[in-house]
């Protein structure tokens, strides 16, 4: 079945719910609308920077799971090289054997399973590590939350 894609201010979401049912698809996107919606509404600033998406977008994404079907909210990061980091939002929804992750990321317009993500992704995703909210870099948070390095 052809899916509508996800359009959130003009840009077009790549994912289109490829691995998931109907169900799961339409639940993906109200969870995405929820936080971006909220997100742009409060801080739009925080769209155009994964640093700040990823450490704003989180309480939204929480707030989420107290409304949606699904499971451990967080953030992920690959941060090693801080010239060349990226941070992203992820959840699980679960299922009768099994779980998938979802990924929200609107640097890469990105939503859906992980395992679908462009090539561009996929490179970050290896070297992932679970970033915890509102947390200094050394203890586990954000490494930049700055416009310039």
């Amino acid at each position: 079945m052809q899916r509508l894609p996800f359009i959130f201010c003009g840009k077009q979401f790549s994912g289109d719910g490829c691995g998931l049912s109907d169900e799961e698809d339409t639940l993906v996107k109200n969870v995405s609308l929820y936080v971006l919606e909220n997100l742009s509404r409060k801080e739009p600033w925080a769209l155009s920077r994964c640093t700040f998406f990823a450490d704003r977008g989180i309480d939204y994404l929480v707030l989420a799971a107290r409304i949606f079907p699904i499971h451990d909210p967080r953030i992920h990061g690959d941060d090693i090289n801080p010239f060349n980091q990226h941070y992203w939002l992820a959840y699980d929804l679960l299922r009768e054997s099994q779980r998938a992750e979802i990924v929200l990321d609107p640097i890469y317009a990105y939503l859906g399973k992980t395992e679908f993500a462009p090539e561009t992704f996929h490179y970050h995703n290896e070297r992932k590590r679970r970033v915890f909210a509102h947390k200094a870099i050394g203890d586990g948070g954000v490494r930049v939350k700055t416009i310039g390095i």
